[in-house]
């Protein structure tokens, strides 16, 4: 990795510094090798098979009183006290790859899926309900959480069923794959860290529903059930972003064994043949579609989605997937997989490959212009008309997805005109809205989108200062750029630092939903306000990564360079026993709220 090499010979003075950057050199590579090390460390691997945890939930503080939680059944219309709640989970082949919800071991339960466990009755005790779902029970004579204890088969073949902390989170795995790929494609080389990646990739790929959980397919059959059913098991950008973007970027980094890239090259090139180059491809059985629209004239291309909503088709999601197949078919090209002179027939319109995608490009810059650097103005619309829920609206990572696209497209040399003449000006609109978008109390934080704004969201603020990194890399250096990179890259550092000073097991986390799908069990225990611990490390890991990657005048700009070099702090972490688990409570300041959590992609 090329953490030594941030660490310059220049001296301090001679450095010319950016108002307001304070945050170091050494503080970067310190927060970039703990995360990497702990993606490396806590993921479950081959040696793991076998292994077992007996999990026992260690209750905590509810209502100023020690509750423990317990499973329960129903028998002959009454409640059978099953004792605490307590499983004994072995790692399976089907784990490989995956990281626990929080950290190995942890006992503590997450979440409760109450379509899987979920009472008929109240027996005369507090009704805790989640969609109509009777999730848990509150006992508070007794002191009691219950939950139902899940059904025959769990944990070998119910999931999610009851989530401890120290089970595999399958859906934050899968959500992590771009940005894990992307920072071995922004130059990390650590050799555990890209080994972690390839397994990771690997169970992304190869594993079809683990444990039975529905929404994990794997690349095979998502060209399965295109092939016979006519449509995809989910979003065409889904698909890409979580399986053939990965793939392709995997290939080209050395994460993709040969034996993998033979069997699901085929896969991939069915996919970019019958998904993305098709007119329309449908999804959700049907009741939803991918557009390819095509304009000649403007050469002017871009997907979308759209919905059928009182008998209208209601568009939504142009930049996510217009960025989406851009990056699949750029790197398509690049691998051999299709040519850039292929022809496609689009409507009326036969146009190359290569030409596609030069059309699209042109499409992302005019997004970013025509919504004053908020190229997701389509989305916002449908927002506004109740077309499209609001915690599924992401702007600023969708921004970032489309700058990615476009700097891999001009790597590739297949930049439309248009979007080559108006660039600048689409950069210049995009650094200037997320200054309107930084939130005034957190400097370098940005909320979820525009209307849940109460509080800092961590995925956008990584997603940010990608963006602002890619922005340079692109050519853009004007406005204040470096300030917005200066304060976002401290924003993260310092939670890592906060974190580490804590004694915490995980340095960056997703906060739990305030509603969702699931029970989480945070509505009793605050300390348990946490998952997706992989995501966001992830996340972290990328944003760091797209920092090492500016322009070294850039660097000097945004970080200092201390006098002298400090020792690398220690990445083992200690716990305290601030909380009735062991562990230390830290509520972090950036708190995505209403986050995935297996919710917007279910």
């Amino acid at each position: 990795m090329r953490i030594a090499a941030l660490v310059t010979a220049l001296v301090l003075l001679s450095i010319p510094q950016c108002v307001g950057a304070t945050v170091t050199t050494q503080d970067v590579d310190n927060c970039l090798k703990g995360c990497i090390d702990w993606l490396a460390q806590e993921q479950f691997t081959p040696s793991d098979v076998g292994k077992s945890w007996t999990f026992e939930d260690p209750g905590g503080t509810y209502l100023g009183a020690h509750y423990s939680v317990h499973f329960a059944t129903e028998s002959n219309s009454q409640l059978v006290d099953e004792g605490v709640a307590k499983v004994t989970f072995t790692v399976e082949n089907c784990d490989v790859g995956t990281w626990p919800v929080t950290f190995k071991g942890d006992d503590r339960i997450i979440l409760v899926d109450p379509w899987t466990c979920s009472f008929t009755g109240t027996y005369n005790l507090t009704a805790i309900k989640v969609w109509g779902q009777i999730a848990a029970l509150v006992d508070t004579q007794n002191h009691v959480i219950y939950i139902k204890e899940p059904p025959s088969g769990y944990p070998n073949s119910v999931y999610p069923g009851v989530l401890f902390g120290g089970m595999p989170e399958y859906y934050a795995t899968k959500f992590a794959m771009p940005v894990l790929v992307l920072a071995v494609e922004e130059g990390v080389t650590d050799q555990a860290y890209k080994e972690a990646v390839e397994r990771a990739l690997h169970w992304e790929i190869t594993v079809n529903e683990p444990r039975g959980y529905a929404y994990k397919p794997s690349l095979s059959q998502i060209v399965s059930d295109l092939e016979n059913n006519g449509y995809l098991p989910e979003d065409l950008g889904a698909v890409l972003y979580y399986y053939v973007i990965p793939f392709l970027i995997g290939k080209e980094c050395g994460l993709v064994s040969d034996s993998d890239w033979t069997t699901y090259e085929s896969d991939v090139k069915t996919l970019i043949t019958d998904a993305v180059l098709a007119s329309q491809v449908e999804w959700d059985n049907g009741q939803k579609k991918v557009v390819l629209t095509v304009d000649p004239t403007d050469k002017i291309a871009y997907w979308l989605r759209e919905k059928e909503v009182n008998n209208t088709w209601v568009p939504y999601s142009r930049t996510y997937d217009t960025a989406a197949c851009v990056l699949a078919l750029v790197h398509a090209i690049k691998l051999g997989l299709i040519s850039p002179d292929q022809q496609v027939t689009i409507g009326n319109t036969t146009v190359t490959v290569g030409d596609l995608v030069k059309w699209a490009t042109n499409a992302l810059v005019q997004f970013f212009i025509d919504g004053y650097g908020n190229p997701c103005t389509l989305e916002k619309e449908a927002v506004d008309q109740g077309y499209y829920w609001k915690e599924y609206y992401y702007p600023i990572e969708y921004a970032f997805y489309a700058l990615w696209a476009l700097r891999d497209a001009e790597k590739a040399g297949l930049l439309g005109s248009y979007a080559k003449d108006n660039l600048q000006v689409a950069l210049k609109r995009y650094v200037a809205w997320l200054e309107g978008m930084e939130l005034p109390n957190e400097p370098g934080c940005f909320p979820y989108n525009e209307y849940i704004v109460n509080e800092p969201d961590f995925a956008s603020t990584c997603a940010a200062l990608r963006g602002l990194c890619f922005a340079v890399q692109l050519g853009y250096k004007g406005g204040d750029v470096c300030g917005l990179i200066a304060r976002t890259l401290e924003a993260i550092v310092k939670r890592y630092q906060e974190a580490k000073s804590k004694g915490l097991k995980y340095y960056f986390y997703v906060p739990t939903p305030e509603n969702g799908f699931f029970l989480y069990m945070s509505r009793f225990f605050p300390d348990r306000d946490v998952h997706e611990v992989s995501y966001a490390t992830a996340q972290a890991v990328s944003a760091l990564a797209a920092v090492l990657e500016l322009p070294s005048d850039v660097k000097d700009q945004v970080m200092t360079t201390p006098t002298t070099t400090a020792p690398p702090t220690t990445t083992t972490t200690t716990t305290s026993s601030t909380s009735s688990h062991g562990l230390p409570v830290l509520v972090p300041p950036l708190v995505p709220i209403r986050r995935r959590g297996g919710e917007a992609r279910r």
